[in-house]
């Protein structure tokens, strides 16, 4: 899960893995990100992310760790998709990301109208410099549902969860909603699209929440190689703009 991305990009890849492979296999990826906007500073703010993501895909559970490289030009502190107003260095800052540990459990599988369904749960590690603006310095914690039905070529996707964001001195974070919704087309065989949105709600005491539409291209280029481009527009002035990237999943 690239943090700054909506976990709808990942679906297709989701969907397609137990197609190609049984329980018991690992996957490495890889996705290069831009990331652009005002973010409610009204001045823009550039963060080039390069996420590695390691997971084990065992029988109807998953776990994942994913390691952050991160670049970030303009003024502002950097957390998960938010740009949160603070007192920080501005210009180019490199460095470590917030290192992300998640899993789910599969508790039903999709049946007719019947949706598969997976509770899940991710983990924040705050690895991330607070004082060069890569992170807020502090834990955070998600819990939620995740929901994919199987109607022919689509997958319509619903999740909805809870962050409970850590209390960094200073910058008056608080709890936020989060809920995605929208589907994948397997329109060729190997080959999906996905479109959908995202809210997250205000984790900043006067910002406002971030809503973001995304689209992406998912292709198998072996059984067990998949590429992904996916591109995302923001809606809200506490949303980046726009943001883009290219990846790559790996099966072994």
């Amino acid at each position: 899960m690239n943090p700054m991305l909506p976990a709808l990009a990942g679906l297709a890849g989701l969907i397609a893995a137990p197609a190609y492979a049984g329980p018991g296999f690992f996957t490495i990826g890889v996705e290069p990100s831009v990331f652009a906007g005002g973010f409610g500073y009204g001045s823009n703010l550039h963060v080039y992310e390069l996420p590695l993501t390691l997971r084990y895909h065992g029988d109807g559970w998953r776990v994942s760790l994913e390691v952050p490289g991160l670049v970030v030009s303009g003024a502002g502190v950097v957390t998960d998709g938010a740009a949160i107003r603070a007192t920080t260095q501005s210009g180019a800052r490199v460095g470590l990301g917030d290192i992300w540990l998640s899993g789910d459990v599969t508790v039903a599988r999709a049946d007719g109208l019947l949706p598969e369904l997976a509770p899940y749960v991710k983990l924040k590690m705050p690895t991330a410099s607070r004082a060069q603006g890569l992170g807020t310095g502090a834990p955070d914690e998600e819990i939620g549902l995740r929901a994919i039905w199987e109607a022919g070529k689509l997958y319509p996707f619903l999740r909805a969860g809870y962050r409970f964001v850590g209390g960094a001195q200073g910058l008056q974070l608080h709890n936020a909603p989060v809920v995605e919704a929208g589907l994948s087309y397997r329109f060729l065989p190997g080959q999906y699209i996905s479109l959908g949105v995202s809210h997250r709600g205000e984790i900043q005491t006067g910002a406002g929440p971030s809503e973001l539409a995304l689209a992406a291209y998912t292709v198998q280029l072996t059984p067990r190689l998949d590429v992904q481009l996916y591109a995302l527009r923001g809606f809200t002035p506490d949303s980046p703009a726009y943001g883009f990237g290219l990846g790559a999943t790996a099966r072994f």
